[in-house]
């Protein structure tokens, strides 16, 4: 136990860009009853984390707070070594090395240390850094579950991933090939040989071309990223495709959410994805047997967490962004 010690957090008081938020000298929390308090190493920055800041879309709010949010810490993701454990946590002891996301129920993880439920956490590889591990959670789990739940019978044979440079896309194209699919990658010129190098068999510049500008048919159409309308996407499907979407804008999300389930003749749907430890262990199994790694694009020290998340929140990023918080 650490008694009565300060950390230092990123904190925010109010929803907005990355102007709201300060750094603060706050109390190290005390783990419940059913979570273990974790030393910090490394964190990770998510599409999660801007939505929490500005607080949407505006629904999120009634779990977050209506005009300003509950929670004053924001972070998702983290990899680090417990300091202490809840009573009611078996199979987990002080010393361990971890990783995993938080609750947006609770504080968050941009902090020197961070409490986390059970089963929100898994025990990192030893073949992996802290940075590394920090990087895996939400883009992650996220590639992992809307990839299985769509899966058929028989794995998809063809996938069209927009947005294929970002961090849960470049999961989903490692992802997608550990299941022997042809995977079509779209993303912008400077990416190319990133998406390349990570098995991706064909690449669509969207700089250039356009997707739509093709016969091609799909399996899965997987929009991490984009704009487009929901019919457009469906000329893009094979009979009894699918097509999701886990990002890009609110009218996409929409569209999938709304007018998707009427659509019969594939399967449209838009999906939050709230990371567990079942899919964590998934994505150790996978880092174990060298099928997939981060792809990480800048790693910064704890002071320049501001700096990083306005350069997330630019756009500019290919793969994760990290933030170490001590020595890994």
């Amino acid at each position: 136990m650490i008694p009565g010690g300060k950390m230092m957090a990123l904190s925010y008081n109010e929803y907005g860009s990355p102007d709201v938020l300060f750094f603060s000298n706050t109390d190290i929390p005390a783990p419940k009853v059913d979570q273990v308090l974790i030393k910090v190493h490394a964190v990770s920055i998510n599409a999660g984390d801007i939505h929490l800041m500005e607080g949407t879309p505006y629904p999120l709010r009634l779990a977050t707070g209506i005009f300003r949010p509950r929670n004053k810490i924001l972070g998702l993701d983290l990899s680090g070594c417990i300091v202490d454990v809840g009573k009611e946590i078996k199979g987990f002891k002080v010393g361990d090395e971890v990783y995993g996301s938080a609750s947006i129920f609770d504080e968050g993880c941009f902090a020197e240390y961070a409490c986390l439920r059970e089963n929100h956490f898994v025990s990192k590889p030893k073949s992996i850094s802290f940075k590394e591990a920090a990087a895996l959670p939400t883009a992650g789990a996220t590639a992992l579950r809307l990839i299985k739940n769509f899966m058929p019978s028989e794995p998809y044979k063809r996938a069209l991933i927009i947005g294929a440079s970002g961090g849960v896309g470049t999961f989903a194209i490692q992802i997608l090939k550990c299941f022997g699919c042809e995977v079509t990658a779209v993303c912008s010129t400077i990416n190319i040989e990133i998406v390349r190098s990570l098995g991706a068999d064909r690449i669509i510049d969207y700089k250039t071309s356009s997707i739509f500008d093709t016969e091609e048919k799909y399996d899965l159409v997987y929009a991490v990223n984009g704009s487009n309308s929901i019919f457009d996407y469906q000329k893009l499907l094979r009979k009894d495709g699918a097509y999701v979407t886990s990002g890009g804008s609110a009218q996409q999300a929409f569209q999938a959410m709304v007018i998707g389930p009427f659509m019969l003749s594939n399967k449209i749907s838009s999906m939050l994805v709230v990371p567990t430890s079942e899919d964590f262990t998934e994505l150790n199994k996978l880092i174990s047997e060298k099928k997939i790694h981060p792809v990480i694009d800048k790693t910064y020290r704890k002071e320049q967490m501001i700096e990083a998340i306005n350069y997330f929140y630019r756009g500019d990023a290919t793969g994760k962004v990290v933030v170490t918080m001590c020595d890994d």
